[in-house]
């Protein structure tokens, strides 16, 4: 099959912790990897956001990423993004054939507008992807851009099908468009490099880490606060590693520390103790994840949770909310604990149970592991896909 990948504000090469990349960059280059590796020719469309970038770049054997304009080769959020798609949809009739597709693969609702587009002029069959869905990020974090509502519940009708990561998402999507048949639940894969064999020690003092941008979205206030008591209260030699971020994050020239007051407000008498590094590979992420008593996932929604699969792919426990994907891709008091959204209370409490237990944590990483082995495949899961694009195939 020749299948084209769609990510407008996620280009699938762009530096993973930076702002605009994280789980959905990686998801369509893991996916696209996946499917060239079952013998399918792999395209992926994205924004031109970065005017160092090149137009066109391959990775894997021969994926090639075209990068769209749309008149703005330069960074726009992807909330700004919406206003640019005609253009972007013009911009990629010009640069490939689009009606010599078998399979448009949209991910984000922003990408799922274009292919609503492809799929009205072309009539190629599409499957879409959503990664997060407004009508519960609205309900979550009291925000959601504009048109996003009716844009989404247009492209979760209309494809012709719909990928759910977990049972979680799976069921809020039935609920939110009454299409039950049309929805499949794929999870995502996890990279290789997490999977290494590097033995996993646990530090002489607890270590925690967190990945990811610094925004209350991602309750990085809650895990900020949960982290200070921890140490007024259990242990004040522990540390907390922050990974990720972008230079609109950053004091520029002052080695990583926060812009934001509110962070630095967070940190104030505490800031030997919290580390922050930046953006860092995933081979990186994979080293330093052995080196933590654990990951934590604080996020405010997750319709999965892409960290803390990596994390339990590298055998270290994850402490997640119990929100969305999280409640399916942690299994609580096997490979992690969970605790209730915002409750900085109870983050901190988890924090204490896998820092002084250290029988449970090495049973809890173990466990973790086994459970990214048997579920975050992407072997497994590109034939799942490669199934559903068979299906749907006229």
């Amino acid at each position: 099959m020749k299948i084209l990948l769609i990510s407008v504000h996620g280009d699938p090469l762009e530096r993973l912790g930076s702002v605009q990349a994280g789980g959905q960059n990686n998801y369509v280059k893991q996916v696209a990897q996946a499917l060239e590796n079952q013998g399918h020719q792999v395209d992926v469309a994205t924004h031109w956001n970065n005017k160092r970038s090149k137009g066109s770049q391959t990775f894997g054997k021969n994926i090639t990423v075209m990068r769209i304009a749309a008149g703005q080769r330069k960074f726009v959020r992807k909330d700004e993004l919406v206003h640019l798609l005609p253009a972007f949809f013009e911009e990629l009739e010009q640069r490939t054939d689009l009606a010599s597709y078998d399979v448009i693969h949209t991910n984000y609702w922003l990408s799922g507008l274009v292919g609503l587009m492809i799929k009205g002029k072309y009539n190629r069959p599409l499957v879409h992807t959503s990664h997060s869905l407004g009508h519960v990020k609205a309900k979550e974090t009291g925000s959601v851009a504009e048109g996003r509502l009716e844009a989404e519940k247009r492209i979760l009708t209309e494809a012709d099908r719909v990928i759910a990561t977990t049972n979680d998402e799976k069921k809020k999507i039935d609920k939110w468009t009454d299409r039950k048949s049309s929805v499949r639940v794929v999870s995502i894969g996890v990279h290789e490099v997490f999977f290494n064999e590097e033995p996993r020690e646990l530090p002489s003092q607890p270590r925690f880490m967190f990945v990811g941008r610094m925004t209350k979205a991602k309750g990085i206030f809650v895990l900020l606060s949960a982290f200070a008591d921890y140490l007024a209260q259990v242990n004040p030699d522990a540390s907390l590693v922050i990974a990720g971020g972008g230079k609109d994050d950053f004091i520029e020239g002052r080695n990583f520390e926060p812009k934001r007051e509110e962070i630095r407000a967070l940190i104030s008498g505490i800031e030997s103790r919290v580390n922050f590094v930046g953006p860092k590979s995933q081979a990186e992420l994979a080293m330093m994840f052995k080196t933590c008593t654990a990951v934590i996932v604080p996020s405010f929604y997750e319709s999965f949770g892409m960290v803390a699969s990596e994390a339990q792919a590298a055998g270290v426990p994850v402490i997640a909310s119990a929100v969305g994907g999280l409640k399916d891709v942690v299994v609580h008091g096997e490979t992690g604990l969970l605790f209730r959204n915002k409750r900085v209370v109870e983050l901190r409490a988890c924090m204490r149970r896998v820092s002084e237990d250290p029988a449970l944590n090495l049973h809890m990483g173990e466990q973790a592991r086994r459970h990214a082995e048997q579920t975050f495949n992407w072997q497994s899961i590109s034939a799942l896909m490669e199934k559903i694009y068979a299906d749907i195939q006229g």
